[in-house]
């Protein structure tokens, strides 16, 4: 018999969405009414994370741009970052105001390693064809 591994379960999903056509998608997916829609990335940023709750499910989806221009650790950078936010939310869900500094690097790891495979998926899908 096998066994989820899984100490701690997340009360937030989270994606990232490469381009704005991912976004529209996902926000369809996940039933967010028209009107509040939100934009792809906000003016004058490289990146946004979209906090999304339906009736009975959190996420938050990051919308970033690829940049070729930025190097490869730049881009990684910027995910970190982002994965912070999303780390923060979780947090607040969890109602844990004072986590261990090891349950909280585990954790920016884990949410910073799911972005930074979607990225490189992306560009090694991208060199296929």
């Amino acid at each position: 018999m096998y066994y989820d591994r899984n100490l701690i379960r997340s009360p937030i999903q989270w994606a990232i969405c490469l381009t704005p056509e991912a976004f529209d998608k996902a926000q369809k997916q996940l039933n967010v009414p028209k009107q509040y829609r939100g934009e792809w990335i906000t003016d004058g940023f490289n990146a946004t994370v979209h906090h999304i709750t339906d009736a009975d499910r959190k996420y938050s989806v990051v919308c970033y741009r690829p940049d070729k221009t930025r190097s490869r650790s730049q881009q990684f950078a910027m995910l970190v970052h982002e994965a912070v936010h999303i780390w923060q939310r979780i947090r607040e869900a969890m109602g844990e105001n004072a986590p261990s500094s090891e349950f909280e690097a585990y954790s920016i790891q884990s949410i910073s390693q799911d972005l930074m495979q979607s990225l490189d998926e992306h560009f090694s899908n991208r060199r296929k064809k």
